[in-house]
């Protein structure tokens, strides 16, 4: 006995009648089955697969991070250490001392006298504590909210408060300490709460903190401590590195066990690591090579639809 195949257009087949999803369903999966069994729209697609990896990788070579001149990196470190007329930042133990420490310092780092003032008044209205990302972000200029963002984040990181310091940086990150305040959070991220707390959603975000001076200046430059954390051992060294050097020390350290970053690593090495054209050569060299594995498949596969499309009609009298 014959056994006839069901299809939603067969003849016979008015007993079953699909809702109008389950027919655009239907019709969907017919058109995508004739699009892939023509060799010309299989190739167009692939083609347009790969300029859109392409076109993402070379819009991300676009990216800049903001920066400190030469000068201002040394005013920062200043304010840090105590070298002016404030004190060192490792000498705070609390919210108190936290808040002295930065009315001292905020004019020394260049924010305005009223944003100062400002927050003087939010400090005595409700307290240190009270402090939030929200009340340094009215204060104004784009600039003292970078600034001072930046001054309290490295407080809470000093005191142990992680995620409060997270927040803080992220504020900090829209102004002219941007790059400094990506940096903190990745090392905040990964030292304080990956390592420390074994919090996993911490990597990632570390991470993303670092890859942000992937196609940074070579040039750019930020203050970088040895240790890591501002609340590990007191008397810790500052010093200024090369922003996109370190982070991708760091990234590399991140994913030492990751088996694909490890691939892509080494084409992007091929291509000599230079970030306005290195990942985007790596990926074309990445879809060359699959188009060359997978091209003896796809050769027989083309030829099989062609034999198979020669002998539809033959199948379709036998199946009537």
């Amino acid at each position: 006995m014959r056994v006839r195949q069901w299809s939603a257009t067969a003849p016979g087949a008015d007993w079953y009648t699909p809702c109008s999803g389950s027919r655009d369903v239907i019709r969907g999966i017919e058109e995508a089955g004739t699009l892939f069994r023509d060799p010309e729209a299989v190739r167009r697609v692939t083609l347009t697969a790969t300029l859109a990896v392409c076109a993402v990788a070379l819009a991300g070579c676009m990216g800049r991070v903001a920066s400190l001149s030469e000068e201002d990196l040394v005013t920062l470190q200043e304010a840090l250490q105590g070298g002016g007329p404030g004190r060192a930042l490792e000498t705070i133990t609390d919210e108190r001392e936290l808040g002295a420490w930065v009315l001292e310092v905020a004019a020394e780092v260049g924010v305005t006298v009223q944003a100062v003032r400002a927050l003087e008044s939010i400090t005595e209205e409700r307290g240190l504590r009270t402090w939030v990302p929200e009340d340094v972000a009215e204060l104004g200029r784009s600039e003292d909210v970078g600034r001072l963002s930046l001054l309290v984040g490295m407080g809470k990181e000093r005191l142990g408060y992680y995620k409060s310091a997270i927040k803080w940086y992220d504020q900090a990150a829209r102004g002219p300490y941007a790059a400094e305040a990506w940096f903190r959070k990745g090392e905040v991220a990964y030292f304080g709460l990956y390592q420390e707390q074994d919090d996993p959603k911490a990597r990632k975000v570390a991470d993303g903190a670092y890859r942000r001076f992937m196609y940074a200046d070579p040039t750019t430059r930020i203050l970088v401590r040895v240790p890591p954390l501002l609340d590990q051992f007191p008397g810790g060294q500052w010093t200024t590195e090369r922003a996109r050097a370190i982070a991708m020390r760091r990234v590399d350290v991140l994913h030492k066990d990751d088996l694909l970053y490890r691939v892509m690593d080494w084409f992007v090495s091929l291509t000599g690591r230079d970030p306005r054209y290195s990942f985007a050569l790596a990926l074309i060299l990445i879809a060359a090579l699959a188009k060359v594995v997978t091209w003896p498949l796809t050769t027989r596969q083309l030829t099989y639809m062609k034999v198979m499309q020669r002998i539809q009609p033959e199948l379709n009298k036998v199946r009537e």
